[in-house]
C-alpha cells in the first residue's frame, strides 16, 4: 500500500511539475494583466509542489511539517489572487466594470 501511495505522489509532483512548463508558455506569451494574473497561478503552483515534496520527505517529523503547512497556505493565497485578476480583466473586457461606474 505504501508504494501504490509513494507512487501517486511521485506522479503528482511530475503532473504538476508539467503544468508549471505549460504556465511558463503561456506567461511567455501573454501581456498586461493576463500575464499577471498566470505569474499569480504559477506563483501558487510552485507553492503547491513545494508542499507536495515536504509532505513526502518530511512525513513524521512535526517540526518540518510546517513548511508543507505554510506552503499550503501561500499556494492558496497566490491561487487565488490568480482568479481575483482573471475575474478582474474578464469584467473589464466584457464592460461590466465600467457599466457600474456610469450607473453609479
Amino acid at each position: 500500500m505504501e508504494i501504490i501511495s509513494f507512487a501517486s505522489q511521485i506522479f503528482s509532483i511530475v503532473l504538476l511539475l508539467l503544468s508549471g512548463v505549460f504556465l511558463l508558455g503561456i506567461i511567455w506569451r501573454t501581456e498586461m494583466k493576463l500575464d499577471k494574473s498566470y505569474k499569480l497561478f504559477f506563483a501558487a503552483l510552485v507553492f503547491l509542489v513545494i508542499s507536495e515534496i515536504s509532505g513526502l520527505i518530511f512525513t513524521g517529523n512535526p517540526t518540518l511539517e510546517i513548511v508543507k503547512n505554510i506552503s499550503k497556505v501561500t499556494f492558496s493565497a497566490f491561487f487565488l489572487g490568480g482568479i481575483l485578476e482573471a475575474r478582474s480583466m474578464l469584467r473589464d473586457v466584457d464592460g461590466e466594470k465600467n457599466e457600474g461606474r456610469e450607473q453609479k
